[in-house]
């Protein structure tokens, strides 16, 4: 195998692994955000419980479960250094990226 065409493997290589990073991560943002959201509805369902158990006899009272603590600077490291998450596309890496096969010239 040629130079060129080891350096346009490499890259085809290096291309697939950002892709496959690229989505990991973005899985990963998204499962936050879905933990985020169901928190705070918790915290909202449990405010209501509260206001419901207020009015009723103790001997009716139940137990409510405890909601699970949300550590802001654990779960949004990137808040406290000020990073985003930066998103972009490469037009050359999506059409690489989109062919099942790469045809080499001869040269």
């Amino acid at each position: 195998m040629g130079m060129p065409k080891l350096k346009i493997c490499n890259l085809f290589l290096f291309l697939q692994l950002f892709k496959i990073k690229d989505n990991f991560n973005s899985k990963v943002y998204d499962l936050r955000n879905t933990k985020t959201a169901l928190i705070e509805r918790f915290n909202e369902l449990d405010a209501k419980l509260k206001n419901i158990h207020r009015e009723l006899d103790p001997t009716q009272r139940k137990l409510l479960s405890e909601i699970p603590k949300f550590d802001e600077k654990l779960e949004f490291p990137e808040r406290e250094f000020k990073v985003g998450y930066l998103r972009f596309e490469v037009s050359v890496a999506a059409n690489i990226l989109a062919c099942d096969t790469v045809e080499f010239g001869r040269h």
